[in-house]
């Protein structure tokens, strides 16, 4: 058997081939118009412009910085819980202990994803994963659900401000103005991003507008009328909703991917990757399978159906895209099964 240096090598070798098989309310005391970049640097977020593209900010990733939102409704402040089993029982209605309560705004980084088994998971927001953070000062950790954190939007970035509904898309002279208060934008309208307050459940942005009657103007508006460039929500993270669980066989469903997965060409490869650590034979099996090219990877997003389930009993079955890629696979590594 492999020892020492050797033994360490194979362990991370095969952990890497087994990981890729596998607001309308106001404040009461709302924050008055910035007049100069003094008094905005004097603010929550930092005011050097620093656009950056949503895919480093906005989509939920380990890494990724966030502020915390909250439970919704009229909450103030945003559940966290100690362990995964807590916050599950916590969005059960159970009685969930080792919760915490944290403030609406405060810096956070993303450290796990879980993502959900299907969209009628209980222990996840209608298939959305659950996450596990850390303050940024190291203050506090635990699980949430990703659907109330609210991502780091850089200060610079143009976005987008659209009508919803029946609402009036405006541009406010103060954070906490009335609804209807300020000039009407129409259904569309671009905005560069001259503020950020996250910690706020009434208007979070004051943007200078790029086009229109009003352009250069400045105002207030809110996040949740706001998009990217690319179509994507300024006032949530971007993430994957898992896929509906299996009501028909399985053989017939499609299953979506939500993170990459590598698939064997031969499915001995597959078993002996299992066993790998343990052992030299299936070890050597594998390490040749790569070397040789004898598989094929297929990205987060992309469509698979089952083509073929040897034994039922057993871990494995054979995967299939529409373009003839195929490999084995772990059941469970599809999303809903």
């Amino acid at each position: 058997m492999r020892r020492s240096l050797g033994s360490t090598a194979a362990l991370l070798f095969v952990m890497a081939v087994l990981s890729a098989c596998s607001g309308n309310n106001s404040q009461k005391s709302a924050n008055p118009v910035p007049s100069s970049v003094s008094d905005l640097q004097g603010n929550t977020v930092a005011t050097k412009p620093r656009p950056a593209s949503s895919e480093s900010w906005d989509e939920v990733r380990p890494g990724v910085k966030v502020y915390t939102g909250d439970d919704g409704g009229s909450a103030s402040t945003l559940t966290v819980c100690s362990t995964l089993a807590s916050y599950v029982a916590f969005m059960s209605d159970d009685n969930a202990a080792n919760c915490s309560h944290e403030k609406r705004g405060v810096l956070a980084v993303v450290e796990q994803v879980i993502p959900a088994k299907s969209n009628t998971d209980t222990g996840s927001f209608a298939g959305a994963p659950n996450v596990r953070i850390r303050a940024a000062d190291g203050s506090w950790s635990g699980y949430t659900t990703v659907v109330s954190l609210q991502p780091m939007l850089p200060v610079g970035t143009v976005i987008v401000m659209k009508r919803m509904g029946n609402a009036v898309l405006n541009l406010a002279p103060r954070q906490a103005s009335d609804l209807n208060v300020g000039p009407d934008l129409g259904d569309k309208v671009t905005v560069r991003v001259l503020h950020y307050y996250p910690d706020t459940a009434d208007r979070s942005l004051y943007v200078n507008v790029l086009d229109g009657k009003y352009a250069g103007q400045n105002g207030w508006m809110f996040a949740m009328d706001a998009q990217t460039l690319d179509g994507k929500p300024v006032a949530s993270l971007d993430y994957q909703i898992a896929t509906p669980a299996p009501t028909t066989d399985p053989m017939s469903r499609t299953y979506t991917l939500t993170s990459p997965l590598r698939v064997f060409s031969d499915l001995d490869v597959c078993k002996a990757a299992f066993h790998a650590m343990e052992d030299d034979a299936a070890y050597q099996q594998l390490k040749d399978a790569v070397a040789n090219g004898r598989y094929h990877d297929f990205d987060t997003g992309e469509k698979l159906h089952i083509l073929s389930d040897p034994d039922s009993n057993d871990l494995w079955v054979i995967v299939a895209d529409d373009n003839g890629n195929q490999g084995c696979a772990s059941r469970y590594n599809l999303p809903g099964y």
